[in-house]
């Protein structure tokens, strides 16, 4: 009887081994790839954003979902009749966004300052 060790798996094996790997691998979580043209300052502008290990792809992918909820909004088309004058959506988003994230922070902080029940 011979025993086998890793380094000693034959080619058949191997195959078997790859085959199996492939049946079983995840689905795809993004279906289609697209080509994207943006201009060099958006492009500079994302890469000063992104972290040292922040993928730029993922970055593209939630700025899209952030647009899709977004126009998604009940009053979507009535937004933009409200808008001040030369505002943008992306502008007025920005710093709606702005001001509730400092909102949030400070509730956070505040929850965290004033003393707790003790369980």
């Amino acid at each position: 009887m011979v025993t086998r060790t890793a380094k000693t798996v034959t080619h058949l094996e191997r195959a078997d081994n790859l085959r199996y790997k492939r049946r079983m691998a995840r689905p795809k979580l993004f279906a289609q790839r697209i080509m994207v043209r943006l201009s060099e300052p958006t492009l500079t502008s994302i890469q000063r954003l992104l972290g040292e290990k922040e993928d730029r792809s993922d970055f593209l992918r939630q700025a899209a979902e952030l647009e899709i909820a977004i126009r998604s909004l009940d009053n979507y088309a009535e937004l933009n009749e409200y808008l001040i004058t030369n505002e943008t959506l992306v502008e007025f988003c920005a710093k709606a966004v702005r001001q509730a994230a400092a909102r949030r922070i400070d509730a956070v902080k505040n929850a965290a300052l004033e003393p707790g029940d003790d369980q």
